[in-house]
């Protein structure tokens, strides 16, 4: 399944990768609860540990997602969302492990999600690759449309793997 949300690491959130709008306002998708759990970072440099997500079931359409699990915890609301035919996951940033974020600072992310043989593979997409100046959902939508087949729409995959299922 491509699409969901899972790490958004503090590497994709802290760089410009966000939007001021979501691209689809209700959760109107069913949860794949494939997706829920505790996830760990497939990491190729053993020199760190590695940073774990934890995604949960919020309601039949939503999910409460914590990265990383921890003291600098950052937890967002999620949502699959339909575009061109294909799943993608929305996430909105609500708060840090000090509380809850100011409405102005709760951007959003979409992010490319494959799952599958306990593994989970995210890739945030890159705003500047839809173009600049786009303004509510609408021209979200429609500038994802003309870039949906553009090679560099997507960042780098983050790669993780299962550690847990959650109910």
């Amino acid at each position: 399944m491509k699409t969901l949300f899972a790490a958004v690491i503090a590497a994709f959130l802290s760089s410009s990768c966000v939007f001021e709008e979501p691209f689809e306002a209700t959760a109107k998708l069913p949860v794949d609860h494939s997706l829920t759990g505790l996830w760990e970072e497939s990491l190729e440099d053993a020199g760190r540990e590695p940073n774990r997500l934890l995604v949960l079931m919020h309601s039949e359409n939503e999910y409460v997602v914590q990265y990383p699990v921890g003291p600098k915890a950052m937890f967002f609301r999620a949502f699959a969302v339909e575009l061109e035919g294909s799943r993608f996951v929305q996430i909105q940033l609500t708060g840090t492990a000090e509380g809850p974020v100011k409405a102005a600072d709760r951007k959003y992310h979409l992010l490319r999600v494959e799952s599958g043989n306990e593994a989970l593979s995210l890739q945030v997409i890159r705003p500047e690759a839809l173009g600049k100046g786009l303004k509510g959902s609408q021209a979200l939508r429609e500038a994802f449309a003309a870039h949906k087949d553009d090679a560099n729409l997507f960042g780098d995959p983050m790669r993780f793997r299962r550690v847990k299922v959650r109910d």
